[in-house]
């Protein structure tokens, strides 16, 4: 938050990037090879989306986690793109769970 946000004078915040610096990496974030490398992720990893997202929605999601060897996928009921702002609780949880079954 420290780094992508900045505190507006009305006390609400905002990112830091320009909008359309955002929306580039939306319009371009297709557009790479990375699915194509998923395979070669050896590293246990947890692809984490929201429920009601509509970035990268669970479907896809669990399409990123299949195609790691050791990646699972877990959707955090009730939450959108914003998830860990929505919910820093169920986010913190999620990531002890994570760090405990890779300990």
């Amino acid at each position: 938050m420290e780094h992508g946000l900045r505190e507006r004078p009305d006390g609400r915040f905002e990112l830091k990037c320009r909008p359309e610096d955002e929306a580039a990496i939306y319009t371009m974030g297709m557009v790479h090879d990375t699915y194509r490398l998923l395979p070669a992720v050896a590293a246990p990893t947890v692809v984490v989306c929201g429920e009601l997202t509509d970035a990268i929605a669970p479907k896809m999601a669990g399409m990123i986690a299949e195609r790691l060897p050791a990646g699972r996928l877990e959707v955090m009921p009730g939450l959108g793109h914003f998830g860990p702002l929505e919910d820093p609780d169920a986010t913190v949880a999620s990531m002890l769970r994570f760090a405990d079954e890779t300990a």
